[in-house]
Formats: structure tokens, C-alpha cells, sequence
């Protein structure tokens, strides 16, 4: 039935729409602790790994937006 299979796929974008906001969540909070750490540290290589992981993280956040 049509009717059921629109339910359906509208429960499923909820859910997905969902799951899609908590991983932005996700990614907010460590891009937060990652600018904690950068701040609280001077050590250069450090400060340099850390510009690192905040270009992965990055990365991969634009890469899950275009799945």
C-alpha cells in the first residue's frame, strides 16, 4: 500500500535527519575539546598535530555531507 510505504519513508528521514544532527553533535564537541587542548598547549608540535586533526575533522564532516 502507498499509504504505508510513505509512513514508512518518513519515519526513515526522521530517524536519518536524526542521527545526521547527533553526528554534527558529535563533531561539534570534539572540534570544542580539540580547540581546548590547542589553547592550553604550547608546545609546537602539539599545536601542529592539532591543526592536523581539526583538518580531518573537517574533511570528514564535509565528506558525510555529501553522502
Amino acid at each position: 500500500d502507498v499509504g504505508d510505504f510513505k509512513c514508512g519513508l518518513e519515519d526513515h528521514d526522521t530517524k536519518a535527519s536524526e542521527s545526521f544532527r547527533q553526528v554534527n553533535s558529535r563533531f561539534d564537541d570534539l572540534e570544542k575539546k580539540v580547540d581546548i587542548i590547542e589553547d592550553k598547549t604550547d608546545n609546537v608540535a602539539t599545536k601542529t598535530m592539532i591543526t592536523e586533526v581539526k583538518e580531518d575533522l573537517k574533511d570528514l564532516r564535509n565528506s558525510l555531507k555529501k553522502d
